[in-house]
C-alpha cells in the first residue's frame, strides 16, 4: 500500500495512537494539571552575610543550623542569626603562605541531633552516599577531625533521626547504619552493585534507597526492590510522607556518579508501584521536600509547587537559586539558596569623572558582590496534623 492509499482518518488515528504510546513510554508526558495557588505564606528571613545556603538542619523552627558555601555555619532562631562561625573546619594558612593555595574539606551538609550540630563532607567520587563527619560543635567551639579519626560516619538524616555508619575498616563499602538517638538499633544496607544516588531514612521502619538499577524501600524488617519509576534513568532525591506514600525526583538521562544536568522526572509510590507525576509546564525543580500528609513540594528558582493529591498548586518564591529545604515540626518549610547581591551600578550615559573624562562604569572600578545566602519559610494556611521531618516544639 502506498502512502497515498491511506485514508486521512486512518492516518490521523495512527498518529494519535503513536503519540499516546510515546507518552506512555515517558517520551512525551502529558501536560500537568495546575490548580489554584497554594494556600501558603512565603516569608523572607534575615540572614547574615555568608555564602549561599548549602544545607539546613535543626530541632525546631527556633533552632536551625545553616551551612553556607563558604564553610560558614549560622545558628538561627527563626527570626535572626544568633551566631555565625566562619571557615568551619578549614585549614588556616601559615604566616606568609598563599591563602589561595590552602583548601579544606568540601562541606556538604550540616546535621543536628542530641550531640549538637555536625558538619559533613563527601568522601570520594561517589560522594553523596559516603559522607564523613569532619566537625562537631560544643560549648567550647568546633572540634574538627579527619577521615581516619572518624567513627562513626554520618550516613543520612531526616524524619527525626540521624543515621550513622559503623564500618569494619575505613575503606569498607558495606556498612551498617545506626541511629544517633538509639545507638543499639542497626540497619543492614543492601549490598550495592552500583552507586547509591538517593537515600531517605525516616525512622526505624521507614526508608528508601535508590541506585542505577532500581529503588529499595525499608519497612523495619528488610529491603524490598521496587524498580525505577517510569521514564527515570536516575533517582536523585527521595521523600516519604507519614502514610507511606513515597516521592522520587530524578532525570530521564544521566550517569550515577555525577548530578544530572536537569531534574525532569517526578513519581510517587502508591499501592505497591511507582506512578509518574507530570511536572508543571516549563518548570525545572531543584529540591524535593514535604510538609505533611499527601503534601509534597517541588522547589525551583523563584517558584514552587505543592501537590494536593491530584493537582499542583503554585507558590511564588523569592528570587534565589534553591539549594536546600528542611521541614520543622510546626509544618513550616525552610528553604535556602543563593542570590547575587546588588552589584555597583554602571555609569550614567554622558557622565564624566573629576577630570572631565568619560566616567568608567562603577562595575569596572569595584568588584561585583558575591552571591549571598537567601533564607525563607513557607508557612501553610493550616498546620498539618503531624510533622514529617525533624522537629520538636515549634
Amino acid at each position: 500500500m502506498q502512502p497515498s492509499d491511506v485514508h486521512p482518518a486512518v492516518l490521523v488515528a495512527s498518529v494519535l495512537a503513536s503519540l499516546a504510546l510515546a507518552r506512555a513510554a515517558g517520551a512525551e508526558p502529558p501536560p500537568a494539571v495546575v490548580g489554584p495557588d497554594a494556600a501558603v505564606t512565603v516569608e523572607l528571613v534575615p540572614m547574615p552575610a555568608v555564602g549561599p545556603v548549602r544545607s539546613i538542619a535543626g530541632t525546631s523552627a527556633r533552632d536551625l543550623w545553616i551551612l553556607g558555601d563558604d564553610a560558614s555555619v549560622v545558628h538561627h532562631d527563626g527570626a535572626r542569626g544568633l551566631t555565625t562561625d566562619r571557615g568551619v573546619c578549614q585549614p588556616r594558612p601559615k604566616p606568609g603562605a598563599d591563602a589561595a593555595a590552602v583548601t579544606g574539606p568540601d562541606l556538604r551538609w550540616v546535621v543536628s541531633g542530641p550531640r549538637g550540630p555536625q558538619v559533613v563532607r563527601s568522601a570520594g567520587i561517589f560522594d553523596d552516599y559516603t559522607p564523613l563527619v569532619v566537625g562537631e560543635r560544643s560549648a567550647a567551639g568546633w572540634a574538627c577531625t579527619d577521615r581516619r579519626a572518624l567513627s562513626p560516619q554520618v550516613l543520612a538524616h531526616g524524619g527525626g533521626t540521624t543515621w550513622h555508619v559503623a564500618c569494619a575498616a575505613p575503606s569498607d563499602v558495606y556498612c551498617n547504619a545506626l541511629t544517633l538517638d538509639d545507638p543499639g538499633l542497626a540497619l543492614d544496607l543492601p549490598r550495592v552493585a552500583s552507586p547509591v544516588t538517593a537515600l531517605w531514612l525516616g525512622g526505624p521502619a521507614a526508608g528508601w534507597l535508590a541506585r542505577a538499577d532500581g529503588t529499595f524501600d525499608w519497612n523495619g524488617v528488610g529491603w524490598h526492590r521496587r524498580g525505577l519509576p517510569p521514564g527515570f534513568a536516575l533517582v536523585w532525591q527521595l521523600w516519604q510522607d507519614e502514610d507511606g506514600i513515597a516521592w522520587a525526583l530524578g532525570a530521564a538521562r544521566g550517569v550515577p556518579w555525577k548530578p544530572p544536568e536537569r531534574l525532569d522526572r517526578a513519581a510517587r509510590f502508591v499501592a505497591g508501584r511507582w506512578e509518574s507525576v507530570d511536572l508543571p509546564p516549563g518548570f525545572e525543580p531543584r529540591v524535593l521536600a514535604g510538609t505533611g500528609r499527601h503534601t509534597a513540594w517541588l522547589l525551583g528558582d523563584g517558584v514552587g509547587y505543592a501537590w494536593d493529591g491530584g493537582t499542583w498548586r503554585r507558590a511564588t518564591l523569592p528570587p534565589a537559586t534553591v539549594r536546600a529545604a528542611w521541614t520543622a515540626g510546626d509544618g513550616s518549610l525552610w528553604v535556602g539558596g543563593g542570590s547575587p547581591s546588588a552589584g555597583p551600578p554602571g555609569a550614567e550615559p554622558g557622565a564624566t569623572d573629576a577630570t572631565g573624562a568619560p566616567a568608567a562604569p562603577a562595575a569596572l572600578a569595584a568588584p561585583v558582590a558575591e552571591a549571598r545566602a537567601v533564607l525563607f519559610r513557607i508557612v501553610p494556611a493550616r498546620a498539618p496534623a503531624a510533622a514529617t521531618s525533624p522537629g520538636g516544639a515549634p
